[in-house]
């Protein structure tokens, strides 16, 4: 899978793993990407609860910015 990864220009570390939830930091990752994860995580742990994906490349602390409910 990691040469997988590389091919599509993205890299992948494990952060955290219980038996509900699984964190993957994810570099140059895409939907695509994340996808290509999902389906591997859930064929090898079908019983996970969560799969969290995080962004590698941002700054820790980085807060996105939504917009506010109702707002236009």
């Amino acid at each position: 899978m990691q040469s997988r990864l590389r091919t599509l220009g993205a890299g992948v570390a494990l952060a955290k793993v219980t038996h509900e939830v699984i964190v993957l930091e994810v570099s140059g990752g895409s939907d695509f990407v994340h996808q290509l994860l999902e389906e591997a995580i859930l064929a090898a742990a079908p019983d996970v609860l969560r799969i969290e994906f995080r962004d590698a490349d941002s700054p820790r602390g980085t807060l996105v910015s939504l917009p506010l409910i109702g707002e236009k």
